[in-house]
């Protein structure tokens, strides 16, 4: 399974972590007066009722506390039906049996309000002196600029980044944290290819929580990208013996485990540890994928192709699953079977334009590759391009993809 897919896969995660350099210091606490504590806990009343335009309006206007604008920032993050740059959010009071993601869907006029934390704070900081709690909402503000504004924002990635980074050493330094902060701030770290700085967070960490398997995971990941891979396939084991009761994630566990193995050059070690996990959680795709190419790497084409035909009818949408059964065939010179194989599967997936693009696209991969029959493999391009924008799966990275290979034609 590839890396960067892996990361992408646990971004937005809530990860449990505590800051262990600062285990035995004071804890960063704001102080609040009596009638802040009241509004605060009104505001988390309507919150577990989601009424969460009530909750925010029930912390009052003014933003002269930092407990005040921190659970303001986190109903407008965390609990909006839309944003426009993160500086105005829509909120409405759910009725029962109403969900967050429904309204987010519907297509009715919004009203937003304006909420800038960024000016927000600078006002509060400027009145009294640099706040850690409010540098720590301020990274975790940033962090959400970057997930919901990739490359599209008022400031370039780059700064967005330096300033969540900053705000982050600031309020940790000062003992302001909490484990979702952690977990933002490591996660940032692995995003800008700190890899050893992640990697050294997260075994901080684990001290202090050696049972969580997200931590784990992301640990695995850090110490792979950087090529550890002795100790990331002994992480992902861990994240993996952890997520016992949620077979999905501890297969994919797994997959970084065999990752890991690969990239070492145990290819044996690999194969054992897939098939065992194949036998756990018979049937999901990405250990067939995985299988697949890993005999593939042996030259096990026989088996490669056995995993490669399973694969066919799970996932027909995948180009990685089209290429594997074609290197398969090639490498067998079976051309006559595999240009059969996908005229019975243009029939089989007729009516789905989704699964026919993709295998018009393998179609003209075998024609290029088995005798270089350019015109046909041309053909079979223009029938992929229509299929997939029939099915509204026509995307910047297939237009990419095909405009490439068209590239080869002239």
């Amino acid at each position: 399974m590839n890396i960067m897919k892996i990361k992408i896969l646990f971004t937005t995660a809530f990860f449990v972590v505590l800051f262990s350099c600062s285990e035995s210091a004071e804890m960063y606490k704001p102080s609040m007066t009596p009638d802040e504590a009241q509004r605060l806990e009104t505001a988390e009343k309507f919150i577990s009722a989601g009424k969460y335009l009530s909750a925010f309006n029930a912390l009052g206007e003014e933003n002269t506390s930092e407990a005040i604008i921190e659970k303001k920032v986190e109903i407008c993050l965390d609990r909006n039906v839309g944003a426009v740059l993160n500086q105005k959010f829509a909120l409405v009071d759910l009725e029962e049996g109403e969900t967050l993601e429904e309204k987010k869907q519907e297509p009715f006029k919004r009203e937003y309000i304006e909420f800038n934390p960024p000016e927000i704070i600078a006002g509060y900081e400027m009145a009294n002196g640099k706040s850690p709690l409010l540098q720590k909402v301020l990274a975790l503000y940033y962090v959400d600029v970057l997930m919901g504004y990739p490359g599209n924002w008022i400031l370039p990635d780059s700064e967005v980044v330096a300033l969540a980074l900053n705000s982050f050493d600031y309020s940790e330094k000062n003992n302001c944290f909490d484990g979702f902060s952690l977990g933002q701030h490591a996660q940032l770290l692995l995003y800008v290819g700190k890899y050893e700085a992640a990697a050294g967070k997260y075994k901080e960490s684990l001290k202090l929580e050696p049972e969580d398997p997200f931590v784990w995971y992301s640990y695995a990941v850090a110490l792979l990208s950087f090529g550890d891979y002795k100790e990331a396939e002994k992480a992902a084991e861990k994240s993996a013996l952890y997520f016992e009761g949620d077979p999905r994630s501890q297969a994919d566990a797994t997959l970084l485990a065999v990752e890991a193995l690969e990239s070492g050059g145990n290819l044996k070690a690999a194969e054992k540890r897939l098939l065992e996990s194949d036998k756990k959680n018979p049937g999901y795709l990405y250990n067939y994928l995985s299988l697949c190419e890993l005999y593939l790497k042996q030259e096990n084409i026989s088996e490669a192709e056995k995993y490669a035909v399973l694969l066919l009818h799970r996932a027909p949408h995948d180009v990685r699953t089209m290429q594997n059964i074609s290197q398969t065939y090639i490498i067998q010179g079976k051309i006559p079977e595999l240009n059969s194989l996908i005229e019975n599967l243009l029939e089989e997936f007729s009516t789905d334009s989704w699964a026919k693009g993709y295998i018009y696209l393998f179609q003209s991969e075998a024609f290029l590759y088995t005798g270089g029959k350019m015109e046909e493999a041309e053909k079979a391009l223009d029938n992929a391009q229509v299929s997939l924008e029939k099915a509204g799966k026509y995307d910047e990275i297939i237009q990419h993809y095909i405009e490439g290979k068209r590239e080869v034609f002239k």
